[in-house]
């Protein structure tokens, strides 16, 4: 993965202003653990392109698992904005507002996830 990540730091040098390369080397850094670096690396690519879905989701994750709650419920209400049917931000959605304390919100995201994927949930 060191690998992966110094080619996706040449091309960041190369063409600083890709959002698709910042979002690879986000998911690169997050792969090494280096998730404050990862959050910064989607960040940049959001920056550049606001309304990318990818980077927002990997964000929400990044941002949900260094604790900061409150900026993953937000950057997951904004993937959602963009693609409302996808069960992985939903359920990443329910996963920071039980972790927030809001059970019944949480609840009611997982309810959404089984009505967007009856097949993949066990009773």
């Amino acid at each position: 993965m060191e690998e992966a990540l110094k080619s996706y730091q040449l091309a960041v040098d190369l063409e600083p202003n890709d959002p698709y390369i910042w979002n690879n080397r986000g998911n690169a850094l997050s792969d090494l653990g280096r998730l404050e670096e990862a959050l910064e690396s989607y960040q940049q690519a959001i920056k550049l392109e606001p309304n990318y879905f990818n980077a927002l989701y990997n964000q929400g994750i990044s941002q949900l698992n260094l604790g900061q709650l409150e900026a993953a419920l937000i950057s997951f209400n904004r993937a959602l904005e963009l693609q409302p049917d996808d069960a992985d931000v939903w359920y990443n959605k329910g996963l920071t507002l039980q972790d927030l304390g809001q059970a019944e919100a949480a609840v009611a995201a997982f309810e959404k996830v089984k009505e967007l994927q009856p097949d993949e949930i066990e009773g």
